[in-house]
């Protein structure tokens, strides 16, 4: 259990901030004098909650965001010394607010234990991002262009577009990225590795080692503001944008996960590697894949990853090794005791709380209806036909519309989030989709 006392008197702390996750999954804050300390703790800090996005109403805005101690940890990018928490949201009458995208992933949790399929669950996130010098974007009704810059640009042309695991030189951002890296680690958050990622100009990818589904999303947030706010402090832009650049690699944030029991996962199998559990499991995400994909991908722009070509992973089968495949069994994992499965659809445009929320549910529903996902792909030969992540983001949320029972039966969310969050995705998707595109100008004007 974390001292919090202990950590304000040994650090000297000024200010303590309280982030929470909206239902997009943007992190906002509220920043308080130490002196407030004990009535944030056992009052929490108000707030309108009509001004967040997929909150409360104008006529019922008032909620209260409450710190957790346990994600107390001291913010190494304030200039002056701060304690910050990760929040969770409650109502007025003191219960928790099931629109807290944090809320929604306990409630997953606790699901999944009462099955007594397992102790734990576990995931490990790959963060995929690219870091530009500069970018203008203008959205002028007579003005519309993108104009990117990267350091990188000049470098990779020679270079045949090799640039995975490239090595400095060509690595510029190999002290950006173990800086960024150390900084997580005092966090509590830690790392497996880091390198330099296959897109050109600049593309990078660091990696974060399993942890339970809880600490994995709190990490992912916190992990997304240090590396944005560190680039920021360089007079950088790092963009966790599925697709930023045509015809070049995206952004993912593929997920390794397994369920635990008695600190082995339920997942590996002696004579056939994965357990008839671990084979469920997949063929709930299997099936289920289209309507996740509105949680994994809810973005318009996750959907120009997801086409053919840079590994993308767009058929719905899983394999050993094969990254064209929805889900990915490691082939350099040769303990069934730790035996994983790769999730690789999903972007970190996604809230990582209802992101992990959909896959366990899922797999939950393959694992207690005994769902087979069919024999796995193999490498080299011509894919049987197979269902397909959705071509965009409208697809993605007409599929969750018809396929949302395995998420609203289990209690975790009930009909209203599914509404909601379908009219926030929807206006989002119709904004893009009527604004004028500046390639429309190059094949049409």
């Amino acid at each position: 259990m974390i001292d919090v006392n202990k950590i304000v008197s040994d650090e000297d702390v000024k200010f303590i901030d309280i982030k929470y996750s909206d239902l997009a999954g943007i992190f906002r804050h509220v920043t308080l004098p130490i002196s407030y300390l004990e009535k944030a703790l056992n009052n929490g800090v108000g707030f309108d909650g009509s001004s967040v996005v997929g909150f409360s109403s104008s006529e019922k805005s008032d909620l209260i965001v409450k710190p957790d101690t346990e994600t107390a940890r001291i913010d190494r990018l304030s200039e002056i010394r701060t304690l910050s928490f990760i929040g969770n949201i409650y109502n007025t009458d003191g219960t928790r607010f099931k629109m807290d995208p944090r809320y929604i992933l306990e409630k997953t949790i606790d699901y999944l234990k009462k099955q007594k399929i397992c102790d734990e669950a576990k995931f490990l996130p790959e963060l995929e991002f690219y870091i530009f010098r500069n970018i203008e974007v203008s959205n002028d009704r007579l003005d519309t262009y993108i104009k990117i810059d990267s350091n990188e640009q000049d470098i990779f042309k020679s270079y045949d577009g090799k640039s995975y695991h490239a090595d400095a030189p060509r690595d510029l951002y190999f002290n950006f990225r173990s800086y960024a890296c150390e900084m997580l680690e005092e966090m509590g958050i830690k790392v497996k590795y880091h390198h330099h990622e296959v897109g050109r100009y600049s593309q990078h990818e660091i990696e974060l080692q399993f942890d339970t589904a809880l600490k994995t999303a709190d990490n992912i947030q916190i992990a997304k503001y240090y590396l944005r706010n560190l680039a920021l402090n360089n007079d950088l832009i790092l963009t966790f944008m599925p697709k930023p650049i045509y015809n070049e690699a995206g952004n993912g944030l593929h997920f390794h996960q397994y369920l635990e029991k008695k600190g082995v996962s339920v997942f590996g199998d002696k004579k056939s590697i994965l357990s008839e559990i671990g084979l469920n499991y997949i063929g709930g995400i299997i099936k289920h894949g289209r309507s996740i994909a509105a949680l994994t991908n809810p973005s318009t722009n996750s959907y120009r990853r997801l086409n053919s070509g840079f590994e993308a992973p767009v058929n719905l089968q899983y394999s050993e090794g094969c990254r064209e495949t929805a889900i990915r069994i490691p082939a350099y994992i040769k303990d069934i005791r730790s035996i994983d499965i790769e999730f690789r659809p999903p972007d970190a445009t996604s809230n990582p709380y209802l992101a992990i929320a959909s896959m366990l549910l899922a797999g939950i529903d393959g694992i207690r209806n005994k769902i087979n996902p069919g024999a796995p792909a193999i490498y080299g030969k011509k894919y049987r036909k197979v269902k397909r992540i959705p071509l965009n983001l409208d697809e993605a949320l007409s599929e969750l519309e018809k396929d949302n029972k395995y998420i609203t039966e289990t209690g975790v969310v009930d009909k209203d989030f599914i509404r909601k969050w379908l009219g926030i995705k929807r206006k989002e998707s119709a904004m893009v989709r009527f604004h004028p595109h500046p390639f429309e100008f190059e094949i049409y004007f």
